[in-house]
């Protein structure tokens, strides 16, 4: 990405068909930036160079602005917190790229309790970003979108099959 490159959205990567999805039904994915954090030394599932291969594939495939690989974020074994650090994280850099929007995939389904603390913790991590946001900087807000939030592995296939998803990449 070059510093002459507009950008007006950063997505956070969560893998899986939510982030393919995700990448497909971007308004503007030449304005988009593709970010994730690098999973820590000892956790399970792909290392790090696995992963930059993956996120470098998805930018060409989709068009996309380009990525940022940020420093792992959660443990071995992620919680909730980790979950908040992560977009908070992701929140950091999008505000140093004076992005408008932070696009967070995630889903957790139709779970009316874990739908409702997602809810709860989208909303206290935008009022934390807004009031910890200095200067200048606090008049761009940035504004977390979970276009998933509310579906099920279900659902995100039956999408999936209706945009005529590649596989995962």
């Amino acid at each position: 990405m070059t510093d002459e490159t507009h950008v007006s959205a950063l997505l956070i990567d969560v893998g899986g068909l939510a982030s393919t999805i995700a990448c497909l039904t971007l308004d503007e994915p030449e304005e988009t930036i593709l970010w994730a954090a690098r999973p820590a030394p000892d956790a399970p599932g792909p290392d790090a160079a696995r992963l930059t291969a993956r996120l470098k594939k998805m930018v060409e495939s989709f068009g996309l602005a380009g990525m940022v690989i940020a420093e792992p974020v959660a443990g071995l074994e992620p919680t909730a917190l980790d979950q908040s650090l992560l977009v908070l994280s992701a929140a950091r850099d999008a505000l140093a790229a004076r992005c408008r929007t932070l696009i967070w995939p995630a889903f957790v389904g139709d779970d009316m309790e874990k739908l409702s603390r997602a809810n709860d913790r989208v909303r206290l991590l935008s009022g934390l970003i807004v009031a910890e946001t200095p200067g200048a900087a606090r008049n761009r807000r940035l504004r977390i979108e979970t276009p998933f939030l509310d579906f099920t592995e279900e659902r995100l296939r039956e999408l999936a099959e209706d945009l005529r998803a590649p596989a995962v990449i």
